[in-house]
């Protein structure tokens, strides 16, 4: 039997240097290097947390669908960030 995802976990400053941005339904989005800045090492910290993710999706079971699997699709972006505040129209 594979690992447990628990919802609740998500990656954070302690293990990884990254921050949650957003979520919205199945997409999860982090960033590296804001609001913290952690010299050149964002890239690292990014492809750190999903190839870590990818491991981990690959010994994942649905316990009510054995025989399926978790899938993800991962992109980067490197360079500027565009910002905003939520919940106010502009």
């Amino acid at each position: 039997m594979g690992p447990e995802i628990q919802k609740d976990k998500a990656p954070d400053d302690e293990e990884y240097s990254v921050f949650q941005v957003e979520t919205i339904g199945d997409a999860y989005m982090v960033v590296s290097g804001v609001p913290k800045r952690n010299g050149m090492r964002h890239v690292a910290e990014i492809a750190t947390l999903s190839l870590e993710l990818l491991s981990t999706l690959t010994t994942f079971r649905i316990k009510h669908l054995p025989d399926r699997h978790l899938q993800a699709r991962i992109g980067m972006h490197s360079g500027e960030y565009p910002t905003g505040v939520d919940g106010h129209a502009q």
